[in-house]
């Protein structure tokens, strides 16, 4: 609480203007290290949060939902937070990057679900991590995943069961979808959404919009 409240101080005084380019990259290297190392206690307290969870207490059917209300996010990235924190007591070399601050929550999420599937490759991809990019980071996690998962129908029914579908309007106004499954279910989608976009694509070319 002591540092929160010193924080806070420190945040309300700080004039971005009045420092220099290299002080500016300093301090926000600082905050960063700092942002990470909360977000690391965070996650380290979500499954604990998430034991004691009480439906009629939080205001909030799931822990999912309280901490995505708490925290100002979606429902699926705190759901992630609580399975990553669920797996961390398994996995010393996560557990301990993650204290460290050296893997961002986003980081975390997916070596986690790696390690999970193949416990072999946890400090390859600790490692890994700070050497690429997220989405870099991503896809070999996923390419791990699906190696270690090599009966085609188990891992057909692991990503049905992890579907997802959200549609949502954004502050601006602009109608989002967001959707992951099977390529089963993928295929079918395309095949509809190809036929739609082929007559919008005729259509505008024949009026002179292409």
């Amino acid at each position: 609480v002591e540092i929160r409240d010193r924080l806070a101080v420190l945040v309300d005084r700080l004039d971005p203007d009045a420092v220099s380019g290299s002080a500016a990259r300093d301090l926000w290297g600082v905050l960063d290290a700092s942002e990470r190392l909360c977000a690391a206690g965070k996650t380290l307290l979500a499954r604990r949060l998430a034991q004691t969870h009480r439906p009629e207490m939080a205001g909030a059917k799931t822990a999912a939902e309280e901490l995505a209300r708490r925290s100002g996010t979606s429902t699926g990235a705190a759901r992630d937070a609580l399975d990553t924190s669920a797996r961390l007591p398994v996995q010393p070399a996560v557990e301990q990057a993650v204290r460290r601050g050296e893997l961002s929550l986003a980081q975390a999420v997916v070596v986690s679900a790696a390690v999970a599937a193949n416990p072999a490759e946890e400090n390859r991809l600790v490692e890994m991590a700070s050497q690429v990019s997220v989405p870099g980071l991503r896809e070999e996690c996923a390419r791990v995943r699906a190696a270690a998962d090599p009966d085609p129908a188990a891992t057909n029914r692991r990503l049905h069961a992890q579907r997802r579908l959200r549609r949502w309007t954004d502050s601006e106004g602009f109608w989002n979808l967001h959707a992951k499954g099977t390529p089963q279910a993928g295929a079918a989608f395309n095949a509809v959404l190809d036929a739609v976009t082929d007559q919008v694509f005729k259509a505008a070319r024949r009026a002179g919009r292409s």
